[in-house]
């Protein structure tokens, strides 16, 4: 009987989800026509893919834009109507405005964003330039957050923070949907192909997944309350309820887990305050925002929880996170003075400002504290796209007149044009220029100042303009290096073999450490070893038997001490030094041959271990006597 009412029970709800989503499609019908448009545009893509879909490359991605920012503007723009109990009219009016909006971006997109290939290019079509793509991808966040804000019935903390845990809910609810109907038709498909069809294309998969991703689109809409109700109905209390499954996940193990980062990155707080930033600053930075962004999120999903650990974390986040991006801060305009802004300190910078001005809206316990935190995030992520202020504007601008002063006061900077300088140059300013020179080496051609011709992931082109080998600074999560090295490599030419026999090339043998190789001689069967540990820690070793019998057995330690005097080891990178030689010699009374390298390196350890070898072997020549 229990058996029965669960899988009566199951029915029910499985029928619920199918007619919400059947009823979201006139419930958000702006949002449902866009999200159709774009499944038939993907589908579309997906069948004429190859140099033909390339040829409408520019098209599609606008499209796809355009559809995906009408799917969440008509979502937004429906759920301020009906919360704001408007007539009918109105509704039709947000209706129309979707249409009209996602128009627009895709005019503005096709026309204005698009972007040719430079010569370098492996493609010749035109493209979406990455700032068009980024500010789609901000204004479709920055409309879901809209979104949010006008589901919430108030503006008040707690709503909110209902509003938020009822959204995610309608998510994962779609996205298991989604999975089981995509694991089911990938299964009847391909029992299909296997069965009854074997040459059944694999865009028949393509095309189901673009199908149910639209279908779980509309789950997920139908997962929503109706925002048009006065009070909250049934189902969207129900939406809003935190199950006991969930207040036990939020509130005795995620809370406990960021209460001990917490710890830990106070702690490393007072590490600071003795010893400096250290070697882990940019893999901390990265951890205390991830920190920060998590901790907010759940700082809001347990707001109304009452038991003991939830009220710890509201009292001490706040003001932990303050004291952890007071630290931060300092190390970030450490980061700033030293090697300039960039994309990653800019967005860093954004985000440590949004997370500061949000813990003091929780310190002073803000009612409507996660209404402001998101109004600031959307108004940050706009700023980040922004003409002049932008990620792509700001610092490339501070980095070329920062790299101006550097050529400056290097001397290598007269009439707009940069005069090639040498190694003689301070190594800290040849570093500073290498980072500078490299990040807007990377940048778009016509936000670069004429007089800046270097060309992007090109050593040979640096050095050409420069007049030095680019140097990278360590960087601060890096630890010091322990470790010099040589580096020497054998001219590409020919080699004279003349006065040789054979050449026997050395090859891996299975249960020996090293290499090896056989011949037959005039005087018997030849087998020589060349015998290196797999770690590359011992000294290599040359061994050579005649008829089972050694008659050569010599290390090349004073060869590679030879080496190490001849090219002393160093920290600094750079490329490997070419010689027009490199072997080594060997005789007995039976042979007399040499053992002719491509690449020896050699990484020497500062603190007196053992040297660690990479050894390429071109071949080993020989002459019976």
């Amino acid at each position: 009987m229990r058996e029965v009412l669960v899988m009566q029970e199951l029915k029910r709800s499985v029928e619920q989800v199918v007619k919400g989503a059947f009823q979201a499609m006139g419930t958000f019908p702006a949002a449902s026509i866009s999200g159709l448009l774009f499944t038939i545009t993907t589908m579309i893509r997906t069948q004429i893919e190859g140099v033909q879909a390339d040829e409408f490359h520019l098209l599609f991605n606008s499209l796809h834009w355009a559809f995906a920012f009408g799917a969440i503007f008509g979502l937004m723009a429906a759920t301020y109507v009906r919360g704001q109990q408007l007539e009918t009219t109105r509704m039709s009016l947000a209706n129309g405005v979707t249409g009209i909006v996602s128009l627009s971006s895709f005019l503005l997109l096709y026309f204005f964003g698009q972007t040719a290939p430079d010569a370098n290019s492996s493609f010749n079509y035109l493209y979406l330039s990455e700032i068009a793509n980024a500010r789609m991808a901000m204004l479709l966040g920055v409309t879901f957050l809209a979104f949010v804000l006008f589901a919430a019935r108030q503006k008040e903390n707690q709503s909110l923070s209902r509003t938020i845990f009822m959204i995610q809910k309608s998510f994962f609810i779609a996205l298991i949907y989604g999975m089981v109907l995509l694991a089911g038709t990938s299964a009847v498909a391909g029992a299909i192909q296997g069965l009854l069809y074997p040459a059944m294309s694999f865009k028949v998969y393509q095309h189901l997944g673009s199908i149910i991703g639209f279908v779980t689109f509309l789950i997920f809409l139908g997962s929503l309350p109706d925002f048009s109700q006065t009070q909250p109905d049934e189902k969207h209390q129900a939406a809003q309820e935190q199950s006991k499954f969930i207040q036990l996940l939020f509130s005795y193990i995620l809370v406990p887990v960021t209460l001990a980062l917490t710890i830990v990155l106070l702690l490393w707080t007072i590490r600071i305050i003795f010893q400096g930033v250290g070697n882990y600053f940019i893999r901390l930075s990265s951890i205390a925002t991830s920190y920060a962004v998590v901790g907010i999120w759940l700082y809001i999903m347990v707001h109304e929880a009452q038991n003991k650990v939830a009220k710890l974390y509201r009292q001490v986040f706040p003001f932990a996170t303050l004291i952890i991006l007071a630290f931060e801060g300092w190390a970030l305009i450490q980061q700033l003075m030293t090697y300039g802004m960039q994309t990653t300190e800019y967005y860093f910078m954004l985000v440590w400002l949004v997370a500061v001005v949000a813990m003091l809206l929780l310190v002073f316990k803000n009612r409507s504290a996660y209404a402001s935190v998101l109004l600031l995030v959307m108004a940050t992520m706009l700023f980040s796209v922004m003409p002049l202020v932008g990620y792509q504007s700001l610092p490339v601008r501070l980095q070329v007149q920062r790299f101006e002063k550097l050529l400056i006061q290097a001397q290598m900077f007269e009439n707009n044009e940069i005069i090639p300088g040498s190694e003689a140059i301070e190594q800290p300013i040849r570093e500073k220029m290498t980072v500078s020179a490299q990040y807007l080496a990377r940048q778009e051609q016509d936000r670069l100042p004429v007089w800046f011709s270097i060309e992007p992931y090109d050593d040979e082109s640096f050095k050409e303009v420069m007049g030095f080998a680019p140097i990278y600074p360590r960087q601060e999560d890096v630890a010091p290096l322990q470790n010099a090295i040589t580096s020497v490599s054998r001219e590409n030419q020919a080699i004279d073999i003349a006065s040789f026999d054979w050449r026997v090339p050395l090859t891996y043998q299975d249960q020996k450490e090293g290499q090896g190789g056989t011949f037959e001689g005039n005087k018997g069967t030849y087998e020589i070893e060349w015998i290196l540990s797999e770690k590359g820690n011992s000294v290599p070793k040359l061994t050579i038997k005649l008829n089972n019998q050694v008659i050569l057995e010599e290390s090349l330690k004073t060869f590679v001490e030879g080496l190490l005097a001849e090219y002393p080891p160093t920290t600094e990178q750079k490329e490997s030094t070419t010689v027009a030689t490199l072997e080594y010699p060997f005789s007995t009374d039976e042979i007399e041959g040499q053992l002719i390298f491509n690449h020896i390196e050699m990484q020497v350890d500062e603190n007196n271990q053992p040297i660690t070898y990479w050894i390429e072997i071109e071949g080993v020549y020989i002459r019976e006597k």
